[in-house]
């Protein structure tokens, strides 16, 4: 026998996600302005590490393929 299920929702169907994300932000705000990272450890400084390390990697693999033309 199958059940059926009635959605409830908080504020709507687009507003819950919306107002769920920006809960989500402003905790992770507040727990870095209270907890806040050593220097040269902050959020922007790690994800440039990481979006640099992953597109050295693909440049790596890249070069393997294409002819420059001296």
């Amino acid at each position: 026998m199958a059940f059926i299920f009635k959605k409830i929702y908080l504020i709507s169907k687009w507003g819950d996600p919306i107002f769920a994300l920006s809960i989500g932000c402003l905790s992770y705000f507040l727990y870095e302005r209270n907890h806040p990272r050593p220097s040269g450890n902050s959020l922007m400084v790690l994800l440039k590490k990481r979006v640099y390390s992953q597109f050295s990697h693909h440049e790596e693999d890249l070069s393997k393929f294409i002819k420059k033309d001296v």
